[in-house]
């Protein structure tokens, strides 16, 4: 038996563990975190290169 669209489970596709959206909750936080670390560090090497 085939399941239908509508009852099949889906997994984050970053953890593979159960979620009803593509990437979880936490997972999303998670690379929210790093991408805002990550434009913090870009922002702040800029200044620290624009003063010499």
């Amino acid at each position: 038996m085939v399941e239908s669209p509508a009852k099949k489970k889906h997994c984050c596709s970053v953890c593979a563990k159960p979620s009803e959206t593509i990437i979880c909750q936490r997972c999303e936080e998670k690379i929210r975190g790093e991408v805002v670390d990550k434009k913090r560090n870009i922002e702040k090497a800029g200044k620290t290169d624009s003063s010499h």
